[in-house]
Parts: structure tokens; C-alpha cells; sequence
């Protein structure tokens, strides 16, 4: 995939108090922080994967607090001012009017949309004006679109940029409607649907946290791989036990929470369940 296909990510700055205010209640301010942080993190490495041009488009914060959190190798810009209808369709028509031919605008708060699912949506707009991927709640947790006349070679002149607009107007965002109000403005594209997936938008919306424990002795060949596997997961804490190896295992630990103690798979296996805070144990 070139970089005429761009990816966006919506997301804020995770600053208690003023993000996730649903989950608050039930979490903390600092904890419903912390969940936006991991979910935005998660996006963005599943994002990487897809081999679009991505950007974040932010809402809170400075340039410079994003950049320091999710680094400088990725472009930003401020969402700006308006509602979510509003905000999308300056996003896409900036990147339209920049030449990209494929755009797909992607929520933070959708953890189980992970890359090849957003590899699936610019594989839909090789053929389909719009898609959308439907959220349980009666929205979308994804949303992309063709330029006018992507399909034809570019001209040298400034591209258009026209899309139907009708699709961000008149929509009652953070309804039960939306993607029904969305699709009855869309009649006039082609429109392509992926599959229905959650938004964490309240407490049973959360996944419940895995911990996933490795008991290791001697496993510097083969450990690094291990965790690299399991933290591809979302709301996964990885823990080593450690049963006194002599090579470079503990090194190798790289991403992982390190207990050393007894040798004995049962031993270790029983002190990495002792740390561990989620609420299913894989071993």
C-alpha cells in the first residue's frame, strides 16, 4: 500500500478527567486516562501494521505532549473546532485536496479493530466509494472514502475534492442512530460494510484484563518471541517467572513484568498467578 492511502486516527490527549468521563465512575479519573492511553497505543501499533500514511488527529493536549507520548516518526494535527461530523469532513477533505485517494478515519476506542481489519477497509475503497465498520452501539467505529475519481490517473492540476457531504450533516452524534442516519445519506455511494465491532464506551464494554505468565529456565532463544506474541493482544499484562536461569533470559525479558523465584514450573507458575492482576490467567 503507497501513501495515497492514509490512515487517521481520532484520539485525545489522555488527561484525567477529560477523556473517557463515562468510564470515570467506575474507574477513576486516572484509571479512565490510563485505559485511553493503552487503547490509542494499541491503535497506533495495530496501525503500523497496515502500510498507510498515518496520522493522528488529536483533541486536548499540545503538539508537543503528542509527540512525546506516541513519538515524532507520525504526522498531526489538531481536530479543530466543531461537531465529530464536522471535524471528519475537514479531515478528509484536506487530505483529499493534498492528492491521497483512499481515506479511512479510525476511532481510538476500538481496540478489537486491529490491522487487518483496517487493511480490509482500504481493500474496500479499491472498488466501493465509502465503508463503514458498524460499532454494537449503533455507530461506527470506522469510516473511509474514495476521492472522486481515484480510480482515474491524477491530473497535474489541484484534485477534487468533492464527496457528499450530506453524510456528516444532520447526524445525531453519540445517538443510537448514527450509522442508520449515515447509511440513509450514503444512498448515492457505494457503500461497503466490515464487521460489527464493540466501542468501550461503558464499564461491560471493557475486555477483561488477561495476564499471561511464562515460567522460564534457560529460554534466551526463543522468550523474546514469546512476549512479543502475547502483548500483541489488547488489556494483556505479560509476567516471567524465573526459575534461576543462567543465560540471558532475565535480558531477554524485554516488554514483560520479571519474578525471580523457586525453579519448578508448578512453583513459578504459582508465583507469577500471585503478581498477576488480571482476570484470566494464561500459562
Amino acid at each position: 500500500m503507497n501513501h495515497s492511502s492514509t490512515l487517521i486516527i481520532f484520539t485525545r490527549f489522555p488527561e484525567p478527567g477529560k477523556t473517557k468521563t463515562r468510564l470515570i465512575p467506575h474507574l477513576g479519573a486516572e484509571g479512565a486516562a490510563q485505559l485511553q492511553k493503552e487503547m490509542t497505543e494499541y491503535v497506533v501499533k495495530q496501525a503500523h501494521r497496515v502500510g498507510a500514511r498515518i496520522e493522528i488527529r488529536y483533541a486536548d493536549g499540545s503538539l508537543e505532549q503528542m509527540r512525546d507520548w506516541l513519538g515524532a516518526d507520525l504526522a498531526y494535527a489538531g481536530q479543530g473546532d466543531g461537531d465529530l461530523g464536522e471535524r471528519m469532513e475537514r479531515a478528509f477533505n484536506e487530505h483529499f485536496e493534498k492528492g491521497a485517494a483512499r481515506v479511512v478515519i479510525v476511532g481510538a476506542d476500538c481496540p478489537s479493530n486491529g490491522w487487518n481489519n483496517m487493511q480490509a477497509a482500504f481493500q474496500s475503497l479499491e472498488s466501493a466509494d465509502c465503508v463503514i465498520g458498524p460499532a454494537s452501539d449503533g455507530g461506527y467505529y470506522l469510516i473511509g472514502l474514495r476521492r472522486a475519481g481515484a480510480l482515474t490517473p491524477l491530473p497535474r492540476s489541484r484534485p477534487s475534492a468533492t464527496f457528499p457531504s450530506e453524510i456528516f450533516q444532520g447526524i445525531e452524534w453519540g445517538g443510537g442512530n448514527v450509522l442508520e442516519q449515515t447509511l440513509s445519506s450514503a444512498v448515492d455511494l457505494s457503500v461497503e460494510t466490515l464487521k460489527t465491532l464493540n466501542d468501550i464506551d461503558f464499564p461491560e464494554d471493557i475486555p477483561p484484563r488477561i495476564s499471561v505468565i511464562i515460567p522460564t529456565l534457560n529460554e534466551e532463544h526463543h522468550l523474546l518471541q514469546a512476549i512479543g506474541k502475547a502483548r500483541e493482544g489488547f488489556n494483556v499484562e505479560v509476567i516471567v517467572a524465573d526459575g534461576g536461569s543462567a543465560d540471558r533470559t532475565l535480558e531477554r525479558s524485554i516488554g514483560a513484568r520479571v519474578l525471580e523465584c523457586t525453579k519448578g514450573r508448578a512453583a513459578q507458575q504459582n508465583a507469577g498467578a500471585s503478581e498477576a492482576s488480571g482476570e484470566i490467567l494464561l500459562f
